[in-house]
């Protein structure tokens, strides 16, 4: 009697059957990813606040534009917020391959939160400048 082979030893394949799962059952099980969602929310946030403080002082006149511009650090901070929640949600949605969804949706809260850092830093720097220049002419 010769020895077993390594191809007879090999159980066949199982046949598909129903306890694997058709392929469009997968789309309807995908999970909606919440911090996706909540960082597109702080990006969008974060943009508002930057467009409040340059058109609240358009319509109000008892407020100076340098007045409207406490709401510079809040932008910052919203969009750090939404740049961080991205790369969470990013990390989830790589982590579960994909099931977890909401990829597409932290790429835009991660656009939007690095615009909403670039304007604020932007507008900082402009600040910065002219309170040197009014401290210069004194």
């Amino acid at each position: 009697m010769q020895p077993a082979t390594s191809r007879e030893s090999v159980p066949p394949a199982a046949p598909a059957t129903a306890s694997r799962l058709p392929i469009d059952h997968l789309d309807s099980a995908v999970v909606r990813n919440p911090k996706a969602v909540v960082a597109f929310l702080f990006g969008v946030l974060a943009l508002a606040f930057l467009a409040a403080g340059v058109a609240v002082p358009q319509f109000r006149d008892d407020i100076e534009p340098l007045e409207a511009l406490v709401v510079v650090p809040a932008g910052f901070v919203a969009g750090l917020v939404a740049i961080g929640l991205a790369r969470r949600a990013r990390f989830d949605y790589q982590r579960t391959l994909g099931r977890a969804g909401g990829d597409g949706l932290a790429v835009a809260a991660r656009f939007l939160g690095v615009l909403a850092v670039l304007i604020s830093l932007t507008a900082g720097l402009a600040v910065g400048v002219y309170a040197v220049l009014v401290l210069v002419q004194g």
